[in-house]
């Protein structure tokens, strides 16, 4: 379709939305309302004076600004007269009132169809064009009515938008507590857990002792690790080992597995859980702080894992190693970026040794976390708290993850249900990446009522249109409370 034309077409789209809007707003006239003429102001006029006066109004928020005195109303027309033939009465206008949210949005949408169509011949109307869309747009986010009262779409972010507490959704996906595996699945077998004193390495440890396997966990602090140790011992009444190590030192790794070797026999789980990570720019870390996060996350398994696996290549025995990564590995992220850097290649090193190291008898899967509340890494990820409800707004079960849920999922990977499984990648967050990841997945923001007024307007377009108007629903979806996030794309 030739360019001018398209534009003509925008163009006259926009009037076609507001002689559309005069004409929902026609019935008004009998109530006492004065018709809409053909300039805006007049349409603007009818749109506000056909709501009952309230806080919201818009005369309200301008102080100073005088006010129309009431028209009086025709003789005939008063309070219980009947109307005159032809004509709408009072009692009707709750009726005709219910169509004014769709007047408004096709009134509001009119002025930036016909002001980008202006643009595209006009350069130097680009500036003014994008002014005025800013300021149509936060109209429409603070002016839209709801029901018969007027009432502010953005006034109060997300809780009118859509859903997003954990009393609604996430009552379909609730956690499980309980193992998932049968009793002793894992009777006479060892497992070696990295960072086993904490968070998700305890929770998994937990459980594959309550299993029936002999757990030996590793870390830095020597007093957390025995503390853990005692603690699940006594809950599962199986031996707990504690070894203390530094996943970074090759030295210390070496003479650590030697230890896990001696009291505990060749491991037949692996799970290497070390990890370590805080948020920074990526322009304020210093070498140091770079090399840190790489020595634990990469190096630390790398290290573990290929004195284990020539231990057991040596011994003839066959294993299987889990890696704890994060949805981030895959795509990356920004403000973590030594632990996307290093959690990437742990995947990259699993599926490889996959490849190579299944002619030993070894498998290699990794498991991908969402968000899960624990107090090491939300202390460095999320310390004020701030984040929390952001994440879960983003997940579409509408809640974080639980320990117990991430140790059954490894558990099973672990156990000889899962002995098909090898170079595995699974995704364990709620939904989280599909959802951040979708282009238009911000539309779940859009009310039925924008549906509807939209649904209208891109039932009369045709072509190269629809995407104007599907841009411009993204637009009214991302519009905030004080319209800091504006629709700068549709200039």
């Amino acid at each position: 379709m030739d360019k001018h034309i398209l534009l003509k077409k925008v163009f006259a789209l926009g009037g076609q939305c507001r002689g559309r809007a005069a004409a929902i707003c026609k019935p008004l006239q009998g109530a006492g309302v004065r018709p809409p003429a053909q300039g805006h102001r007049d349409l603007r006029a009818l749109l506000y004076k056909a709501l009952p006066a309230g806080p919201e109004s818009r005369r309200e928020h301008q102080p100073g600004r005088a006010r129309r005195r009431p028209r009086p109303e025709p003789e005939g027309q008063g309070r219980g007269a009947s109307s005159p033939p032809g004509s709408q009465s009072r009692s009707q206008l709750p009726a005709a009132q219910a169509a004014i949210p769709a007047a408004r949005t096709l009134f509001f949408l009119s002025r930036p169809l016909r002001c980008t169509a202006f643009a595209a011949f006009r350069p130097e109307f680009r500036r003014i064009n994008m002014t005025l869309q800013a300021r149509v747009f936060f109209a429409l986010g603070s002016r839209l009515p709801c029901g018969l009262a007027p009432r502010r779409f953005f006034s109060y972010g997300t809780k009118i938008l859509y859903q997003n507490t954990e009393a609604l959704q996430s009552k379909f996906f609730p956690p499980l507590q309980k193992a998932m595996l049968p009793p002793n699945s894992f009777q006479g077998k060892v497992a070696f857990i990295t960072g086993g004193g904490t968070g998700l390495g305890k929770g998994m440890t937990a459980l594959l002792s309550s299993l029936g396997a002999q757990c030996v966990i590793a870390s830095r602090k020597m007093d957390v690790l025995k503390a853990t140790a005692e603690q699940i011992s006594s809950q599962t009444g199986n031996k707990v080992h504690a070894i203390q190590c530094d996943v970074r030192d090759p030295d210390m790794v070496q003479n650590t597995v030697s230890e896990l070797i001696k009291v505990a026999g060749h491991p037949n789980i692996v799970i290497n859980n070390a990890a370590g990570n805080f948020i920074s720019p990526t322009e304020r870390l210093s070498p140091n702080a770079w090399k840190t996060i790489t020595d634990i996350v990469l190096n630390g398994t790398a290290f573990v894992t290929l004195e284990i696996g020539k231990q057991l290549i040596k011994a003839q025995k066959g294993a299987v190693f889990l890696a704890i990564t994060t949805i981030y590995a895959e795509t990356g992220s920004g403000f973590v970026v030594p632990s996307a850097s290093a959690k990437a290649g742990v995947e990259a090193m699993s599926k490889s040794l996959a490849a190579e190291w299944g002619k030993y008898g070894m498998r290699f899967n990794v498991i991908q976390p969402g968000p899960i509340k624990t107090k090491g890494a939300f202390s460095r990820l999320d310390p004020t708290g701030t984040f929390e409800k952001e994440m879960i707004d983003r997940i579409p079960c509408g809640r974080l993850g639980t320990i117990e849920e991430l140790a059954n999922l490894a558990a099973f990977l672990c156990s000889d249900y899962a002995s098909w499984i090898n170079g595995a990648v699974v995704k364990f967050d709620g939904g989280e990446e599909v959802l951040i990841s979708g282009e238009f997945n911000d539309l779940r923001k859009v009310t039925k009522e924008q549906w509807d007024t939209i649904e209208g307007l891109i039932r009369k377009t045709k072509g190269v249109t629809y995407t104007m108007f599907t841009r411009l629903t993204i637009a009214i979806a991302q519009v905030d409370r004080r319209g800091n996030r504006l629709p700068y794309y549709l200039i």
